[in-house]
């Protein structure tokens, strides 16, 4: 990482000129007095890791890093941080990796003051509730959510062209999910997984905007037909799942340049994906029952001279 950590030796003379800090709870126990923060004057980038002590993390005075534009939160609660944080915060993102990090979180009001979001990344796993104020990020473009409850449907008021989905619980409302997709009119790239699911949601195949589609859904044996629906498609991908064998009707997806099918059971690349007149990208890492075959790989290296294969 680029960034600065803060028992680096001359950190404290440099603050002016430092950009980037990462903070962790063993740095953040260091210090009695966090007043220094507001010498951070030009920090843009902070990233928050594993601070568990709520009450020493809120004693940081946020908002007066006032050029701060993008901050990363992971295994740290932010329920009650939110309303600390500066408006000028451009990417916000809050992840949690850490199976023993248990503590819920609540994306609160305070989420629509971030007038100037443009990517928003709430992949922590202990969301229970977030805030109809989320309708209110104007400019936002890009949203990732772990889905763990219905989402407000005030989300369909955004104007996000990108958005990633991944549903880790069973039972969730699929339908009032599709509605809310469905209304996005500025949607342009979608990835959605949801392992647990039988196939993939009928309401995808009535975007008929989307110039990419990524989808993990471990059931899946073939692709499905309606596919070859979505003409704008530039980027098709299944990943994680039972697909064996590529059919012809993709063929009839001419604007596509990226074909992905990472680990997934494909045992052939079919000479009629020639007919793709614009790919450009193949991915087929971790597709075991071609990669172990050599004459498999060479056949598809002489078939497509021209385009980027990557698992090979």
């Amino acid at each position: 990482m680029n960034g600065k950590h803060l028992s680096e030796e001359g950190i404290i003379e440099e603050m002016n000129k430092t950009e980037r800090l990462w903070l962790t709870e063993e740095l953040l126990n260091q210090e009695t007095d966090f007043s220094f923060f507001r010498e951070f004057k030009n920090l843009n980038h902070l990233e928050i890791d594993s601070v568990f002590d709520t009450k020493r993390l809120m004693s940081i005075p946020f908002d007066k890093l006032v050029n701060l534009k993008e901050l990363i939160i992971r295994n740290s609660y932010v329920s009650n941080l939110l309303s600390l944080l500066p408006n000028s915060i451009e990417k916000l993102e809050i992840r949690d990796y850490d199976e023993n990090f248990i503590q819920k979180q609540v994306i609160g009001d305070e989420i629509g003051r971030f007038q100037n979001l443009k990517t928003l990344n709430l992949e922590s796993s202990n969301i229970i509730e977030i805030s109809t104020k989320i309708g209110e990020l104007k400019i936002l473009q890009f949203l990732s959510i772990n889905v763990q409850i219905d989402l407000p449907k005030e989300i369909k008021e955004l104007k996000i062209d990108t958005l990633m989905i991944r549903i880790d619980y069973d039972n969730p409302n699929i339908s009032f999910l599709g509605k809310i997709i469905t209304s996005l009119k500025n949607l342009k790239y979608l990835i959605f997984f949801y392992q647990n699911s039988e196939g993939v949601p009928e309401w995808i195949f009535n975007l008929r905007n989307l110039e990419g589609l990524i989808i993990g859904i471990r059931a899946i044996k073939e692709i499905p037909k309606e596919i070859q629906n979505l003409t704008n498609l530039r980027e098709l991908g299944l990943m994680d799942c039972k697909v064996t064998t590529i059919p012809k009707f993709i063929t009839k997806l001419k604007n596509l340049e990226s074909l992905v099918f990472q680990e997934t059971e494909l045992n052939n690349i079919p000479e009629y994906i020639k007919d793709l007149p614009n790919l450009k990208f193949l991915n087929i890492i971790c597709c075991l029952n071609l990669l172990f075959d050599e004459e498999k790989m060479k056949d598809i290296k002489e078939m497509l001279p021209n385009v980027k294969i990557l698992g090979i």
